[in-house]
């Protein structure tokens, strides 16, 4: 493995752990909101349509759409 291959592996785990961690923490925020985004938003300290886009980008499902 050379060391353009080895960068890109190192680059590639590390965006993989970050989405990972992302995800366990807006899942809990959306726990502790009951499901309500906007609160959820609020508790990250994000704006909504962020959250909105990590939802996206994460592949998080909610139910339902909370304001």
């Amino acid at each position: 493995v050379d060391r353009r291959q080895r960068q890109m592996c190192i680059r590639d785990s590390l965006e993989a752990a970050l989405a990972e961690v992302e995800k366990a923490y807006i899942l809990a925020a959306l726990q502790q909101s009951n499901g309500v985004q906007a609160a959820a938003a609020q508790l990250i300290g994000i704006s909504e349509r962020s959250f909105w886009y990590r939802l996206k980008k994460l592949g998080i499902q909610v139910d339902k759409i909370v304001r």
